[in-house]
C-alpha cells in the first residue's frame, strides 16, 4: 500500500507542476495580447482560462452555449493578431484542463484500492 500512496503522490507532484508551469505560460501570453490589442478587444482576453472549447461543445445547455460562442470569437481575434501566440494560449488552456483530471483520476483510482483492500 506504500506504493500505491507514493505513486499517487507523484502524480499529484507532477500534475500540480504541469499545470503551475502551464499557468505561468498562460499569464505570460496573456500579457503579451493586452499589451499588443487594441482596447476594444483587449475585454475579450480578461478572462481567468477556461476549459478547452470541446469542453461545451461536449454538452449543448444555454450557458455552455453562451461560453462557446465567446470562447470561438475569442480565439478568431486572437488568431487575427498573432496566430502563433494564439495557439500557446489555446495548448496552455488544454494543458490546464488535462492536468487536474490527471490528479483527480490517480486520486480516484487510490480511494477505489483503500476501499477494496
Amino acid at each position: 500500500m506504500k506504493w500505491f500512496v507514493i505513486l499517487n503522490l507523484a502524480v499529484w507532484c507532477v500534475s500540480v507542476f504541469i499545470y503551475v508551469r502551464a499557468l505561468f505560460r498562460w499569464f505570460r501570453i496573456k500579457w503579451y495580447f493586452q499589451n499588443t490589442l487594441p482596447y476594444c478587444e483587449n475585454e475579450c482576453i480578461k478572462v481567468f482560462p477556461r476549459y478547452p472549447l470541446g469542453y461545451y461543445k461536449m454538452r449543448s445547455t444555454p450557458w455552455n452555449d453562451r461560453i462557446a460562442e465567446e470562447l470561438e470569437k475569442r480565439n478568431k481575434v486572437l488568431m487575427e493578431y498573432n496566430k502563433e501566440k494564439a495557439e500557446q494560449l489555446i495548448s496552455a488552456e488544454k494543458e490546464l484542463y488535462w492536468s487536474w483530471d490527471a490528479g483527480a483520476l490517480a486520486t480516484w483510482i487510490f480511494a477505489v484500492c483503500l476501499v477494496m483492500r
